[in-house]
């Protein structure tokens, strides 16, 4: 990707209320690093979201509630709930309520990002805006059409880079059914589940 320097302001986009998209991601988690695939689901309009990895061994929620294991992991927000599901494995707990701070991302969670300027990609263009949240995330959308996602980069943590031909805003259903062994009183263990379900 290759950089063009840009002095022009451009709010940063607001996200549809749903859509779900394709991505691969590289992850640093514990000195580790690797790669996996995944789905974003969103669905702000009933407060869901699913975010599916192929394998979430180094996803920093993931990898803290099963710490150490190559299987599939779907962080899945319903009922008020975000729910760590783990289907290979049949497991599934309680990680935190959307009144903790568990809920899915604002629509217009990207306010107060300030615009980089555009990049240019096998002759796309792109808007790239930096958005601080404890660090630098990186966010990255074509400029034809500023909701589709390209690129989430939270430096050392996860980069996202999403397929821009696979977005769409009418939403898989059950991509957001909660698993009958899923029982909220199983609370999920690891810091960072640990840390949410203090705050309230």
């Amino acid at each position: 990707i290759s950089a063009e320097e840009s002095s022009a302001s451009l709010p940063p986009p607001v996200w549809a209320n749903t859509w779900q998209e394709n991505f691969s991601e590289s992850l640093t988690f514990n000195g580790e690093t690797g790669t996996t695939k995944g789905v974003f689901y969103y669905d702000w309009t009933n407060v869901r979201h699913n975010i599916e990895r192929e394998n979430g061994r180094l996803d920093v929620i993931c990898g803290t509630v099963l710490p150490n294991v190559d299987t599939k992991c779907l962080q899945l927000v319903n009922a008020g709930i975000r729910w760590m599901v783990f289907p290979e494995k049949k497991y599934c707990c309680n990680c935190c309520s959307v009144a903790q701070g568990c809920g899915p991302l604002k629509p217009d969670w990207l306010n107060g990002a300030s615009y980089i300027g555009q990049i240019k990609e096998n002759g796309i263009v792109y808007n790239k805006w930096n958005k601080p949240d404890g660090g630098p995330i990186y966010y990255v959308s074509p400029a034809s059409d500023g909701q589709k996602i390209k690129r989430i980069n939270r430096i050392g943590s996860d980069d996202q880079k999403f397929d821009i031909s696979t977005f769409t805003t009418s939403v898989d259903e059950s991509a957001f059914d909660i698993p009958e062994y899923c029982d909220e009183s199983d609370l999920c263990g690891g810091d960072v589940c640990g840390f949410f379900r203090s705050l309230n």
